[in-house]
């Protein structure tokens, strides 16, 4: 299976290499504009006239590592158990000298977008945060996965269509590595971004192949929950010789600004400078900052009645909810997002949100605000024409599928390469 899905690609060499942007509209998309720059790759919103808004990643064939697509195979090969925490690879094209591959658009940016407001955010908000991005992590630890670049950078936000909520996405597997089952540790090199990395990858010989495991993800994800609790790294600067000292060190100070015990005591454990007592994903879901009677008490009133939304259209029979959905210490108000920012709710029903500041409204959070906006309705409108069950396309059609949920994008997905397999 793996090798229908890494190799396969090679069978669709046609045109010679051109631009990005002109590669995309060849393929018959409209590019709305750039949304960043991931590992390796140009990352594009772009829009289908007939299947709605997607990102796009274009990236060298050279760059192409099949890790990344074997990533997919591995993070859809139980659809029972689907993370709505992790972007999903949807499909990938291996053309002549560039491939794209398309995922998931998350529509409100990224966690840097909201740090960089250097916001105070609330208890219930921040234990929301945290817990979404350790319960990411969690899952793509339990499948062998090691991320080695989370950053806030790489964390995006969605708000699905009239929920009010917004989820975290882990985004940009190009730096993974994935460990054997059997293994306590595994053997890798020193990536990802400087400030973020662990003692036992940053230290020593960078060009060295280091002995490390999934606790490097644990340590980039302390260094973030504390960048985005004290406004600051737990270091003089991003220098390589004033992380080289703090590291070498081994002395994590407590912040004046940090009053609250369990919240120091779990940002502690994620930034053990030994790796071997550094608290895990699933460990940290359990720390008594999370589930202590204070941490429930804290629950927000519009927290609850967001929880209590989503259970009514689960009830209705919206197959998208998750029980994450339905449980109030997983939600993420809309408006917290527009609050954070300084900004009036673009929903009418959201106007009344306070502003922090007099700044003017983030720009790109309004372009990605319409632009899931035009999606919804391009899918509204073309909603009759979508048949999860049909067969897919042809390998000189389109190459893009029709998709409506993880299951039909993951179905149809193995149907496509096996068939272009069988040619």
């Amino acid at each position: 299976l793996n090798e229908i899905f890494i190799y396969q690609f090679d069978q669709w060499k046609i045109q010679p290499a051109i631009m990005e942007e002109d590669l995309l509209e060849s393929q018959g998309f409209e590019i709305l504009k750039s949304v960043g720059e991931g590992a390796f790759g140009q990352v594009y919103l772009v829009d289908h006239p007939d299947k709605g808004i997607f990102a796009a990643k274009v990236m060298r064939n050279e760059d192409f590592d099949e890790n990344y697509w074997l990533v997919t195979v591995i993070l859809n090969s139980d659809l029972t158990n689907i993370c709505p925490f992790i972007v999903r690879n949807i499909l990938a094209r291996k053309l002549q000298d560039m491939t794209i591959i398309l995922m998931e658009y998350s529509n409100l940016g990224n966690l840097k977008t909201l740090i960089n407001e250097n916001y105070d955010i609330p208890f219930p908000i921040l234990q929301d945060l945290m817990k979404k991005i350790l319960e990411g992590l969690k899952y793509i630890h339990s499948k062998g996965i090691i991320h080695r670049d989370i950053k806030g950078g790489n964390i995006l936000l969605h708000n699905p269509s009239d929920s009010g909520r917004v989820i975290l996405k882990i985004c940009d597997f190009g730096e993974v590595k994935i460990k054997e089952e059997d293994e306590q540790f595994t053997l890798m090199t020193a990536a990802g971004t400087r400030s973020y990395m662990a003692p036992e990858l940053f230290l020593g010989n960078e060009n060295e192949m280091k002995k490390a495991d999934e606790k490097v993800d644990m340590w980039s994800l302390g260094i973030l929950f504390y960048l985005i609790v004290v406004h600051e790294m737990p270091f003089k600067s991003q220098t390589y010789e004033d992380i080289n000292e703090f590291l070498t060190s081994k002395i994590l100070q407590r912040p004046p600004s940090i009053t609250d015990n369990d919240l120091w005591d779990l940002l502690k454990n994620m930034l053990s400078f030994d790796p071997l007592t550094r608290i895990s994903a699933a460990d940290a879901l359990n720390h008594p900052f999370f589930t202590s009677d204070p941490a429930k008490a804290d629950i927000t009133q519009e927290q609850k009645q967001l929880a209590l939304f989503a259970q009514q259209a689960q009830q209705r029979g919206d197959l998208e909810i998750t029980e994450f959905d339905t449980d109030p210490s997983y939600i993420f108000p809309l408006k917290d997002v527009y609050r954070i920012l300084g900004q009036d709710n673009l929903d009418s029903d959201n106007s009344q949100s306070s502003r922090r500041s007099s700044h003017s409204p983030s720009s790109s959070v309004q372009q990605s605000f319409q632009a899931n906006r035009h999606s919804q309705q391009l899918q509204q409108q073309d909603q009759h024409q979508y048949n999860s069950e049909s067969p897919p396309n042809q390998a000189n059609q389109s190459f893009f599928q029709v998709i409506h949920s993880y299951n039909s994008i993951i179905n149809n997905m193995l149907i496509w390469m096996c068939e272009l397999g069988n040619k």
